[in-house]
């Protein structure tokens, strides 16, 4: 084990090893006349890194998973991301893009509060036990299937509207 302070570096460095059987060696390092600080890292390439001239936050672990935190944006990559609250998730942004091949959500209630929702698809099904629509027009390519729609029948005269 080491510790260093070089002031002609600007450099502080305290290092460990594995020579009594410790499983990882440890490294942290304040490099001030860079304005970085590695605050540690070890052996197999887990490390924590700050960055204070360029205000940038990097936290990463050997296997790949990193999470970047650069001025205002945060960055996180990963195989799995996760997120349990027990109370609420709340997100206000004015703009939200998701790039998914599949979107599942599941639970007892989905409720969507918007001015406009349009939906742009292959395939669009709804598999529900009960179907309910309610508001004012309905329309299909730009003809009334709502609640006053009617048919026509062959005498020309309309038939009873949907019940």
């Amino acid at each position: 084990w080491y510790q260093e302070v070089n002031t002609h570096e600007k450099l502080i460095t305290t290092k460990t090893n594995k020579s009594d059987g410790e499983p990882f060696a440890y490294t942290q390092q304040i490099n001030a006349k860079e304005g970085n600080v590695v605050v540690i890292s070890d052996d197999i390439g887990n490390y924590i890194q700050l960055t204070s001239s360029e205000q940038h936050i990097i936290l990463e672990t050997a296997a790949g998973a990193k999470i970047e935190l650069i001025k205002e944006d945060v960055i996180i990559n990963c195989r799995n991301y996760t997120v349990n609250a027990t109370g609420s998730i709340t997100t206000k942004t004015p703009k939200a893009v998701h790039n998914n091949d599949k979107v599942t959500y599941s639970g007892n209630s989905f409720d969507l509060q918007m001015d406009k929702i349009t939906y742009v698809a292959a395939n669009y099904v709804i598999q529900s036990e009960n179907v309910k629509i309610t508001g004012g027009s309905l329309t299909h390519n730009g003809s009334n299937v709502g609640n006053t729609h009617t048919h026509i029948g062959n005498q020309g005269k309309p038939t009873s509207p949907p019940k």
